[in-house]
């Protein structure tokens, strides 16, 4: 039976603060707040303070004991604890602990990280505070609302996708009952129309001529013209990523061996984070030799570009210009610059607001591949994708005049008159140069061997004529019907042909 009393307790007679009995000013005295005793689901007794309020402090008491009972008789789920419990903590303090167990799996703690601030920004701006807040309503008109700021569609699903895994981590680690945004759908496929950040291939030309432009140009970026020419020849050959190609030594490269390959460690690799396995992908034999002037005399356990992760933009973008407006100005005649000027030949952005980026060089590479005429599975493997749609759908781009060139190798086929299909169907049968005649005498030229069978079975079939031209009922094929004697001794298979009475009438 729930109890309620007040403590008696030794306190400091000057301070008010409780102390021990042996204190020499202790003093004891009765607390001002009710506690209660009660049968906890454990069976044993528990005591908790209940507050000032007596009739209060009873009714709480007389309640857990309650709780108590039904859980001990299991009409109560022990889970409903956790839940409670659960939903008396912030959900700042929930974000905090997903994070952290995002850094404990298989992923960057920059990947960690970025997901505890996309989560944090949409909780922040729906002002939820608690897990019962959560409501599809409220995040996805939140995650809606970054449109106005600039924000892509493709970002903005991004944020929506680490909003949905902290919900379901909630649910896991039976946090919460159910997933708060299970029925809320995350765009995975995105229009051409609806992308803000457009990304093209540079065609072979305006690569060499960018690659050669630069290779002579004055260092830029702590990094010579020859470096950044081969910073952006590596991404073209082996389709690296920017993070990839910086994070290279030469030590990454094998040049040596009958197959030349470079890895990529798997902490600096998109594919290797997930899997824990180094990429190592082969390199173009014409490009050894260059490589290896390159590589030589260059610091052992030393990436090979300084180059820092946000200056890769500016750079490229520099170098763009420079070598368009050389490219302009080589022009012979005035006339001929006023076209180049005009036309979009390494020029980023476009008319049609394409751009030119780092990542496009890993988009020529891929496109190269693909109208090099390769199996579409060995694109995908060089390309390190998942799945074959994500290369041919996202990473090619191929030309109106590549699609032109493609259609030239598509036959076409004339269609046929009808003399012409009955030649043809003559020539099948074997009854080439049989002539017959219509039903008013005139010649109808040859006559395939449906047509006899038709005419046969009206009793209309035409009298073969028997001339020079004909060379169906001669008395060489008569013999050769009938078999004739070979060399050996043996005799020729008879031809049926020959000898069926539709035939040889």
């Amino acid at each position: 039976m729930a109890s309620v009393f007040r403590r008696k307790e030794w306190v400091n007679r000057h301070t008010g603060k409780r102390c021990g009995k042996s204190h020499p000013d202790a003093t004891r005295r009765i607390s001002t707040d009710w506690y209660g005793s009660f049968m906890g689901a454990d069976g044993l007794w528990h005591k908790e303070n209940l507050g000032s309020d007596k009739t209060e402090a009873l009714r709480l008491a007389s309640h857990f004991e309650n709780q108590a009972r039904l859980r001990r008789a299991g009409l109560i789920d022990p889970k409903a604890d956790g839940y409670a419990d659960a939903e008396r903590i912030a959900l700042p303090q929930h974000i905090d602990t997903y994070e952290r167990s995002l850094k404990t799996d298989r992923v960057s703690d920059a990947y960690a990280t970025m997901t505890g601030q996309r989560v944090r920004k949409v909780i922040a701006a729906a002002k939820l505070e608690w897990i019962s807040d959560l409501k599809p309503g409220p995040i996805s008109e939140t995650v809606a609302a970054m449109k106005s700021e600039g924000v892509a569609l493709r970002t903005r699903s991004h944020y929506l996708r680490a909003v949905k895994q902290f919900c379901r981590w909630l649910v896991k680690e039976r946090l919460a009952r159910d997933d708060a945004l299970f029925g809320l759908k995350v765009r995975v496929a995105i229009s051409h129309a609806e992308r803000q950040y457009v990304r093209r291939a540079l065609n072979r030309l305006e690569y060499e001529l960018l690659v050669e432009r630069t290779e002579t140009s004055d260092p830029a970026f702590k990094m010579s013209g020859e470096d950044r020419a081969w910073f952006y020849r590596l991404a073209s050959i082996t389709g690296f990523r920017s993070a990839e190609v910086r994070s290279l030594t030469p030590e990454s490269f094998d040049l040596d061996g009958d197959e030349p390959v470079v890895k990529v460690l798997a902490g600096y690799s998109k594919r290797g984070k997930r899997s824990g396995r180094d990429d190592v992908q082969p390199i173009p034999v014409t490009a050894v030799e260059l490589l290896g002037r390159f590589l030589a005399g260059k610091p052992v356990k030393t990436p090979l570009f300084a180059v820092g992760k946000w200056d890769v933009a500016d750079m490229l973008r520099a170098d763009l210009r420079r070598a368009r407006a050389r490219w302009i100005r080589d022009g012979s005649t005035g006339k001929d610059r006023r076209e180049r000027r005009k036309s979009e030949f390494l020029a980023t952005p476009t008319a049609s607001g394409e751009v030119v980026d780092y990542h496009s060089f890993r988009h020529s590479f891929i496109t190269w591949l693909s109208m090099s005429g390769a199996p579409v599975k060995v694109v995908q493997t060089l390309a390190r994708h998942s799945t074959p749609v994500l290369t041919m759908n996202t990473y090619t781009h191929p030309k109106m005049a590549d699609s032109r060139l493609a259609l030239e190798s598509v036959p076409v086929v004339r269609a046929l008159n009808d003399d012409e299909k009955d030649v043809a169907n003559a020539r099948i049968a074997g009854t080439e140069g049989m002539k017959i005649r219509d039903r008013g005498g005139k010649p109808r030229g040859k006559t395939s061997v449906s047509s006899k069978v038709f005419l046969a079975s009206r009793g209309e079939l035409p009298e073969v004529r028997r001339g020079a031209e004909s060379s169906v009922n001669t008395e060489e094929n008569y013999q050769f019907s009938r078999g004739k004697e070979t060399a050996d001794g043996g005799s020729r298979t008879r031809n049926l042909r020959f000898t069926k009475p539709l035939l040889c009438h």
